[in-house]
């Protein structure tokens, strides 16, 4: 398992910290996400493009960074 992390974090160019960095945040903000959209759920007039915004952010910075060997 160590090596394949240590795999993973040089074929994306990334030390350890910035790689938590970026997993927790994107982690957080696709919790945040559902969160809304649950509540969107419940309640349409509530959160009608945060959810859909949020995720289109993610997809983004996905897309930016260099993909993956």
């Amino acid at each position: 398992m160590l090596t394949q992390s240590r795999e993973h974090l040089r074929r994306n160019g990334m030390t350890y910290a910035s790689h938590m960095r970026f997993a927790a945040s994107h982690g957080a903000a696709c919790i945040w996400s559902g969160l809304l959209l649950l509540v969107h759920a419940v309640v349409p007039a509530w959160f009608q493009v945060a959810g859909s915004r949020l995720v289109r952010r993610l997809s983004q910075s996905f897309d930016q960074r260099q993909p993956e060997a």
